[in-house]
């Protein structure tokens, strides 16, 4: 850089400030919104570069001359690339939320949700006992069903609560995307992680999930 004066650095030492002051703002909202940890993992690089900014600054960059006014924007140029990074993440986790909070709001006056509640209802009661699964043979996971797992018919009520009796031929012939869904309520249930995965790997593949 060449030519480097105060004038050029102050504007820009503000702006960083101001952007590390704005982060600070929107983490607060969504902890406070949210009621969750935010996962944010540099936080600490971010308060690192703010008490640099707000203490240290001027004492490493003295800016009385243009050698120290190249420094000074170098590291500043530098510390906004990382800021920028740092924002990008946080409307991530705003639009995240902000979404969240809609689906949420559409479920609560869906006339679908006592019966939803009542599956989870039921499946709670039954998470952990569901017993030894029929079969731990994860392969083919899309032309699988519940019924390949279970013949308990108390965890077969509870993952098609709501649905009442059917037959195997009749629920072969729901969507896989339904199947699926079912199947991940089921390896939820019995806490088998590969079993977890396997249904997983199948909806990702469908991109279902």
């Amino acid at each position: 850089m060449s030519n480097q004066t105060p004038k050029e650095v102050y504007p820009l030492l503000g702006e960083l400030l101001h952007a590390c002051q704005r982060i600070e703002w929107t983490m607060k909202y969504l902890v406070e919104q949210a009621y969750r940890k935010v996962e944010f993992k540099s936080v600490d690089e971010l308060v690192a570069i703010r008490n640099f900014l707000a203490h240290q600054f001027g004492l490493r960059y003295p800016l009385q001359d243009e050698e120290n006014c190249a420094s000074a924007m170098a590291y500043l140029e530098e510390a906004k690339a990382k800021l920028k990074t740092h924002i990008e993440q946080l409307n991530f986790e705003v639009k995240m939320f902000q979404t969240i909070r809609q689906e949420a709001c559409s479920l609560a006056s869906s006339p679908d949700l006592p019966m939803a509640m009542e599956r989870l209802r039921r499946a709670g009661e039954l998470k952990g006992k569901i017993g030894k699964l029929k079969t731990y043979d994860f392969s083919n996971m899309a032309n699988r069903t519940i019924f390949d797992f279970t013949d308990r018919q108390d965890v077969i009520d509870a993952v098609l609560y709501g649905e009442g009796d059917i037959t195997l031929d009749a629920y072969m012939a729901k969507p896989i995307e339904v199947r699926l869904a079912n199947l991940q309520g089921l390896a939820e249930l019995s806490e088998n992680r590969n079993f977890v995965e396997a249904v997983r790997k199948q909806q990702r593949k469908l991109g279902v999930v």
